[in-house]
C-alpha cells in the first residue's frame, strides 16, 4: 500500500538507505488503491531505484528487457550523484538489447500491441484466479491472484 511504502521511504531516510522497487508485476494491479511505481509516495525519489521488466507483462520470458529508473535526487551520503554513477555503470557494462527484444519492445507501444497487452494481463489474471479459487476452497491461505498472478 502506499502507507506501507510511505514507512519504507521513512525508515531509509532515516538509516540513510536505498531501496530497489521492483516494478515487475505492476501492470498486473487492478486496484487503483495500490500503488503501481515507488514513485506515487512523496519522498521516494529521494531513496529509491525503480526497476521494471516487459517479460512479465509481455510475456517476454527468456528475453531480458528492462528499464532502472534512477532520479538525480537521489545522492550518497557526501552528496554526491548516484545517477552519475548509475549512468557510468550501466554505459560501460550494456551495449543495449538486441534489436529483435528493441522491436518486440516497441511493438507494444502500438494500438494493436496495447490491446494484446491488456488481453494478456487479463488471461493471466484469469488463471491465477482460478487457482485462487481452487486454494480457498480447500481452506488454504492464499496471498495473490487478484493483483498479481
Amino acid at each position: 500500500t502506499k502507507e506501507q511504502l510511505a514507512a519504507l521511504i521513512a525508515k531509509a531516510k532515516e538509516i540513510g538507505a536505498f531501496i530497489v522497487f521492483d516494478g515487475a508485476y505492476s501492470a498486473f494491479i487492478q486496484d487503483d488503491s495500490l500503488p503501481k511505481s515507488i514513485y506515487e509516495v512523496p519522498g521516494a525519489r529521494e531513496v529509491a531505484f525503480e526497476t521494471n521488466s516487459f517479460s512479465k507483462n509481455l510475456g517476454f520470458t527468456g528475453v531480458r528487457l528492462g528499464w532502472t529508473v534512477c532520479p538525480k535526487d537521489l545522492k550518497f551520503e557526501d552528496g554526491a550523484s548516484v545517477h552519475a554513477d548509475w549512468s557510468r555503470v550501466v554505459g560501460t557494462m550494456s551495449n543495449g538489447p538486441s534489436h529483435f527484444a528493441s522491436a518486440g519492445a516497441c511493438a507494444m507501444f502500438t494500438e494493436a500491441g496495447m490491446k494484446a497487452h491488456k488481453e494478456l494481463i487479463q488471461y493471466y489474471l484469469g488463471n491465477a484466479k482460478l487457482v485462487r479459487e481452487v486454494l480457498l476452497k480447500a481452506n488454504m491461505e492464499v496471498y495473490g491472484g487478484d493483483n498479481a498472478p
